[in-house]
């Protein structure tokens, strides 16, 4: 099978961040609403990515492409998963996934979460010494408070819930992520506990943000052809002998 895929040049979210620190809520916010696109699409299509973490999101001009689906699974397909391990990258890997259990959309929407944590304090939500230290983490703690999120904190609060039952899904993800994407990056708001997260989102109506265009179309098994992450930004993927 031949695959064939745009060429997108572009740093990623991982060196960004590392190059010019943690990012402004809003500019955070509106990666999200790409991420999210692609991983709903994904997810509708029955793909879990269990991977996204920002060195597998580039970042090209007034856009977000989720990259890397080369560990997704089907449903219905588990034949790259190996007995006992752990596959995934510990910073970002959901508490489920941590826990040798399967992955599941609510896992990717987890490490979406911790992705945007990373973009907008600097850090992933766990810094420990050692990825020992991160996986004991995962398993038994709750992420550090972000200092730094501002608007960006409800959406935090709401995608890194540790039980997958009660983490937020696409919909009221997408309402936060455009509330924040324009609320000023400066406004500050202090990390709260999953339990009065509605206290805090429902008093303000959320303000319109840009439109995004859907970012990914996954391939079904056996199809010939079609789009990979990113949509027009992340290129096509072609089967064939």
């Amino acid at each position: 099978m031949d695959i064939v895929m745009q060429l997108v040049r572009a740093k990623s979210l991982d060196a960004i961040v590392k190059g010019e620190g943690p990012l402004p809520p809003a500019r955070v916010a509106a990666i999200g609403l790409d991420l999210l696109d692609a991983l709903r699409t994904a997810h509708a299509a029955g793909v879990v990515h269990r991977d996204v973490k920002p060195g597998n999101v580039l970042l090209p001009p007034n856009r977000a492409v989720l990259t890397d689906f080369g560990i997704a699974t089907v449903a219905g397909d588990e034949t790259i998963t190996q007995t006992g391990a752990i596959i995934g990258s510990p910073a970002y890997l959901a508490p489920e996934q941590a826990r040798r259990q399967k992955a599941s959309p609510a896992s990717d929407l987890w490490s979406l979460g911790a992705t945007l944590y990373a973009a907008v304090e600097g850090r992933p939500p766990y810094k420990r010494a050692d990825v020992w230290g991160v996986m004991g983490a995962l398993l038994a703690d709750e992420p550090d408070p972000p200092r730094l999120a501002g608007a960006l904190t409800p959406v935090l609060s709401g995608l890194l819930r540790r039980d997958p039952e009660q983490r937020i899904g696409h919909e009221e993800a997408e309402r936060l992520l455009r509330r924040a994407a324009g609320s000023p990056a400066e406004a500050s708001v202090g990390f709260v506990p999953p339990d009065s997260l509605p206290h805090l989102t429902q008093p303000r109506p959320p303000v319109d943000a840009p439109t995004h265009p859907p970012q990914v179309t996954t391939v079904p098994p056996g199809a010939s052809c079609g789009r990979t992450a990113g949509g027009p930004a992340a290129g096509r993927a072609r089967g064939g002998r």
